[in-house]
């Protein structure tokens, strides 16, 4: 019996980890199923931890199938030793290998709830059958808390119910929502009102003049710092802040390296999100915080088709002196540049851009 109640425990793991690994992708759709807008966001915290979920799943699965198909072990005298759990010669349902595959096949199908989650989504129409150029506008907006393809569906759901919707396209690697819509209908705080209703948040909205941004970079010493789950969790934490621009935790050194806008946060706020992980900055490593100015440049390129794209875009821009960040999106042609404008300058960043062989249309910033 102590097996069977063994394999019970470990059945019943295998689900709860599946489930829990994909929580934060299916989430999003329930909330719309419920007409809960707002829960959508709620389990997005999973998503650095959705790695190690996978492979505790499958391991709990794996030794649930060796307990099940390993060879009975026998006596000197023929008979089964340890084998209580055939008192009356019949094993249960609930005890079958055919019930551990239907757990089995459950498992893989929440595991990989994240690539296919967009089936369950209805289709998005547009609002409008003609429309007047002059009313269509276009906004850009940069939204913590997107961490999947689902995340992405749920916030594109939520705003094709707005009166006058045409399009919107978000890309939970980037952050950034793309919407166009006509603006004799639904204003821009509908939009952003929409946005913030599935619990994702907009920090910054790109408007269609280009300005320059201070950055500021923090080293920091942290303590408690373990294994590449901690500097994911720390990482996260500090993501949701207003002004985050990127943030690399090494647990082997302990030390934590943030870039952020001054403008919209503090160092004293940096400071803070990373000790709400439970780990402690015990010291700055640069005593005397020397801040930059960088440009920020957002561009429409055209001729952007796959991931082999962008990455091969990135790598180009990532070669210009002063570069700090770039980031191409093919889905909505959107890159993303982040660069010191005293080593390089806006037309460095288009004309290297153009040098891949994709073509720079228009700069949002």
């Amino acid at each position: 019996m102590k097996t069977n109640s063994k394999n019970k425990k470990l059945i019943g793991a295998g689900v709860l980890t599946a489930v829990t690994a994909s929580l934060c992708c299916i989430t999003p759709l329930l909330a719309i199923f419920a007409g809960a807008s707002g829960i959508a966001s709620t389990f997005s915290w999973i998503e650095p931890f959705r790695p190690y979920l996978i492979g505790i799943t499958i391991l709990v699965l794996a030794y649930a199938w060796y307990q099940k198909l390993r060879p009975v072990t026998v006596s000197a005298n023929g008979q089964e030793i340890d084998c209580a759990c055939d008192e009356d010669g019949k094993t249960s349902f609930w005890q079958s290998k055919l019930f551990l595959g239907i757990v089995t096949v459950f498992a893989v199908i929440m595991l990989a709830f994240p690539y296919y989650s967009y089936v369950f989504y209805p289709v998005k129409k547009s609002n409008i059958i003609q429309n007047v150029q002059s009313n269509i506008n276009e906004s850009t907006y940069q939204v913590n808390g997107l961490t999947c393809e689902s995340c992405d569906q749920h916030v594109e759901h939520e705003v094709s119910l707005l009166p006058g919707y045409l399009e919107a396209v978000s890309d939970f690697k980037t952050g950034l929502v793309k919407v166009k819509y006509d603006n004799t209908k639904s204003s821009e705080q509908d939009v952003i009102d929409a946005i913030n209703k599935t619990g994702y948040k907009i920090v910054d909205t790109i408007s269609t003049v280009k300005k320059e941004k201070t950055f500021s970079e923090l080293i920091l010493t942290v303590n408690g710092l373990t294994c590449e789950s901690c500097d994911q969790h720390l990482e996260h934490e500090v993501s949701l802040l207003p002004g985050y621009l990127s943030a690399v935790s090494d647990y082997k050194t302990g030390i934590v390296k943030v870039k952020y806008d001054n403008s919209k946060s503090s160092k004293q706020d940096v400071v803070d999100a990373v000790n709400k992980t439970g780990y402690k900055v015990v010291d700055t490593i640069s005593p005397v915080k020397k801040e930059k100015t960088f440009s920020e440049l957002i561009l429409t390129v055209n001729g952007l088709t796959c991931e082999s794209c962008d990455r091969n875009l990135e790598r180009q821009v990532s070669q210009l002196p002063g570069y700090l960040a770039a980031v191409s999106d093919y889905k909505t042609g959107i890159v993303k540049v982040q660069y010191d404008k005293s080593k390089s300058t806006e037309q460095d960043v288009i004309a290297a851009i153009n040098k891949t062989g994709y073509k720079v249309v228009d700069s949002l910033k």
